[in-house]
């Protein structure tokens, strides 16, 4: 595989960068999910001559898919009334703290994980008012973040000092025609639109407000429930498309912070991805048909921060269970399914109702190199520095059936039924070294009890993991982990409940150029994978397991210039 790179500027006005990637004969290997899938063979239907010098349909397999492509782009336009910015499979961040209360508009910086699918989002075109509509921003195209369908969104930011504005609209142009990722469910074409206000007036204390206008598409749509034993029929109407949010947040003694918010959201008044700060575990949901509760503190004792929080969310209109029809007398109940986010305008899922609480403790001696920042692996130089805690979330209810893409009909899939009632918990920490200038060491421990997020078959596993990578002189690099009953590495693993009673890990590589990153520099390495095989733990999505070990290991060289 190769990668190169270009830069271009032909005016003062015009800038932009774009990577070439060429396939050579990689290794279809199951060892891991590489970028290098794209060059997977595929049958092709063609016409040839055969030893009589008759014409004959034949297939033949074609094993140089896709070896050459434009693996990113991006190129800029700016003068002094606006900025025109195209991008293609390039790092774009969400607008939570530019108005976007609501975060309609998700962040798509996991390139690496993009490129296990071969997927290519983000992609689009961006127009910034300057001078010419100051405060106006507009994304739109066929995926503007990772799984969108094509859509715009428009923002127009406005006020003064004291009070601050955001209008938001948001607008799908049509359903995506397949899955993201290998199973991940395409969603119907929705819009949304938001009004949010921020002011400060109130001493040491930030308010905001915001109300969402969402699904409109769905109304006089038909929906069912059950209650008291008897199943009743309703439609979508004009309140279940409207939503609301406030929160406060007060500053407090040393640095500490206090915020508490409530959201309400109708049945179809489906948001965006809540910011999740101090990477806290809490179950936020996108979904409607929601009154939700929240609070949480920053309590900060030195160089020690105490991060304590809670949330309580309540349905509007429950899950609909699985009962099969019957006739009492003269009276004919004719049964109820779950619902599903295709057949029905909503459905209860990550959105149930929920109690849920978590604590965390975290230590940082040297608060210039943030510990919760994205990139604080690389850049956190404290000679010790640690996050511990946990969270404890009660599903006092069931949930309707979640949705799987199945690829060989092109369409999503429910599953059978939803996932049970439980009590789920998780612990964990994360630990960073700096014994010394040549050695850095991140520690990452986390166990407990969760739930699949689609197949309710199977137990909810209980499980611990370990993981370390050490970096030696900036230049040798280890990644390693070990993970009893746990899910697989990818998001279906967890979709699908598979689990392996063993998982092992070792990755070594030592850079060949510019020391700089490892993402940036050529390097060799090693990685080897062992797992533990069962019967939740097939060898290859969804095949019967053959043996009680699966053993892969594998070499690769990676060169940039």
């Amino acid at each position: 595989m190769l990668f190169l790179d270009f830069a271009f500027n032909p005016t003062g006005k015009i800038s932009g960068k774009f990577s070439l990637n060429i396939l050579g004969n990689v290794v279809n290997k199951e060892l891991d999910e590489y970028y290098g899938k794209r060059g997977a063979g595929y049958v092709s239907v063609v016409s040839e001559t055969n030893e009589t010098g008759m014409q004959v349909q034949t297939t033949k397999e074609v094993n140089d898919a896709e070896r050459l492509e434009i693996y990113s782009f991006e190129a800029k336009y700016m003068n002094e009334h606006f900025e025109l910015n195209s991008f293609y499979h390039v790092p774009r961040y969400h607008w939570g703290y530019e108005g976007d209360t609501f975060g309609l508009l998700y962040e798509a910086t996991d390139m690496e994980g993009m490129d296990i699918w071969n997927a290519k989002a983000p992609y689009g075109m961006e127009f910034i008012g300057h001078k010419f509509l100051p405060g106006f921003r507009l994304v739109a195209g066929p995926e503007v973040y990772w799984g969108a369908n094509p859509k715009a969104i428009a923002k127009y930011d406005f006020g003064g000092n004291r009070f601050k504005y955001s209008f938001i609209h948001a607008e799908d142009f049509a359903r995506a025609e397949a899955s993201a990722t290998a199973t991940e469910a395409t969603s119907r074409a929705t819009r949304q639109t938001s009004l949010s206000m921020e002011t400060d007036i109130i001493p040491r204390t930030k308010l905001q407000l915001a109300y969402l206008f969402a699904g409109s598409e769905k109304l006089d749509e038909d929906f069912y429930y059950y209650e008291n034993g008897q199943l009743y029929h309703d439609t979508i109407d004009w309140m279940d498309t409207q939503g609301f949010k406030a929160k406060f947040t007060t500053r407090l003694f040393g640095g500490s912070l206090f915020d508490a918010g409530v959201n309400y959201a109708g049945l179809v008044a489906d948001g965006g991805n809540a910011i999740r700060e101090f990477n806290t575990t809490m179950p936020y949901s996108a979904l409607g048909n929601k009154l939700e509760f929240d609070a949480g503190l920053l309590l900060v004792f030195g160089n020690y921060w105490l991060l304590p929080r809670g949330l309580y969310r309540k349905n509007l209109m429950d899950s609909t269970p699985s009962l099969e029809p019957y006739i009492d007398g003269t009276s004919f109940f004719p049964g109820s399914s779950p619902r599903n986010r295709d057949r029905d305008p909503f459905a209860v899922l990550d959105n149930r109702e929920a109690l849920s609480a978590e604590l965390f403790l975290t230590y940082d001696p040297t608060p210039a190199s943030y510990f919760y920042a994205w990139d604080a692996d690389k850049k956190e130089d404290a000679p010790f520095a640690f996050s511990i805690g946990g969270n404890v979330t009660r599903y006092e209810t069931v949930t309707d059936a979640a949705l799987f893409y199945y690829q060989e009909g092109n369409t999503n899939a429910p599953f059978g039924s939803g996932m049970p009632a439980e009590d789920v918990w998780l612990a964990k920490g994360r630990f960073i070294f700096n014994p010394n200038p040549d050695l850095k060491i991140i520690t990452n421990i986390e166990g407990g009890k969760g739930q699949a997020s689609g197949n309710p078959e199977g137990a909810s596993p209980e499980y611990i993991s370990l993981a370390a990578d050490f970096v030696m002189a900036k230049k040798h690099f280890i990644s390693t982990y070990v993970k009893k009953d746990a899910w697989g590495p990818l998001d279906w693993y967890r979709q699908f409940n598979i689990t392996f009673p063993y998982q092992a890990m070792f990755d070594y590589s030592v850079l060949i150029d510019n020391f700089l990153d490892k993402t940036m520099s050529s390097r060799l390495g090693f990685r080897t994978l062992v797992r533990q095989l069962d019967d939740n733990s097939p060898t290859n999505e969804g095949a019967a397991v053959k043996s009680d070990y699966e053993f892969q290991t594998g070499f690769y060289f990676r060169y940039e210039f």
